[in-house]
């Protein structure tokens, strides 16, 4: 994981020192253990913005579902179980989804009914038990 010298290094390298590179290093000995924290959490949040991007999230869910994984991450004892968690969340209800999308076009109806009808076909099954 980068640490916050390293990505001090890297604003200074590529930016020039602009606005940014200023900012945090204007900010150093109050905002180091942040940016720390964010760099241990980078592995994760690239993952949920890949899973989010290859589902076609739009991009203000995207940056919704982003800012909520982090901002609890950051909040929790755990940040990267934390974060963990969430992309189990975020992957769990977008497979749901794509089961249910799956269904839809197998049926050759809008999600809604496929939903409804699996819901009914599932008690169906219970009722015949």
């Amino acid at each position: 994981m980068p640490s916050f010298s390293f990505i001090q290094e890297i604003l200074k390298k590529h930016t020039g020192i602009d606005e940014a590179a200023q900012f945090i290093l204007g900010h150093e000995s109050k905002a180091g253990p942040l940016y720390d924290l964010l760099a241990s959490l980078w592995p994760q949040f690239q993952e949920l913005e890949r899973l989010l991007d290859e589902n076609g999230a739009k991009p203000e869910i995207k940056e919704m579902q982003l800012g909520a994984a982090l901002f609890s991450a950051i909040q929790s004892n755990n940040p990267i179980e934390n974060f963990d968690e969430s992309i189990k969340i975020v992957s769990y209800i977008l497979m749901i989804r794509r089961m249910i999308n799956s269904v839809s076009a197998a049926i050759e109806q809008k999600p809604e009914f496929a939903k409804r009808t699996l819901i009914a076909a599932m008690f169906r099954q219970s009722d015949d038990s």
